[in-house]
């Protein structure tokens, strides 16, 4: 119980402050912090409004590109875990992260990609 205590921050931490240092009580803090966190529905709504609200890069910086990579995966990778069906979801990703892409890559990309009639991925 001292472990998970010591472990816990913020509103999770709130949760079981009330309950005290006993073997007794971890059970009870276990449930208490899965009644809380363990709501499917808010995990996947967090993780698409991370993909959704990413920022528009301005400029040309490497590292602001691979950071809305980065971010993409990690949200994309947790949806999966969570068993949605990203590997179907291509041309919505696509379309997502291309909106956030700097104009002058995003014109780049649309001169290129125009020479095909299949779906980008």
């Amino acid at each position: 119980m001292y472990y998970l205590k010591t472990r816990l921050q913020g509103q999770a931490a709130e949760v079981i402050s009330t309950l005290s240092l006993t073997a007794l009580n971890y059970k009870e803090a276990w449930s208490l912090l899965v009644n809380r966190y363990d709501n499917k529905r808010l995990i996947v709504q967090k993780h698409l409004h991370h993909l959704l609200s990413q920022p528009v890069i301005n400029g040309k910086s490497v590292n602001a590109l691979r950071s809305l990579l980065d971010i993409t995966s990690k949200h994309l990778s947790a949806l999966k875990v969570l068993e949605l069906p990203v590997k179907h979801w291509d041309a919505i990703l696509v379309y997502i992260v291309s909106n956030r892409l700097p104009s002058n890559i995003m014109q780049t990309w649309e001169i290129d990609s125009c020479r095909s009639t299949d779906l980008p991925s």
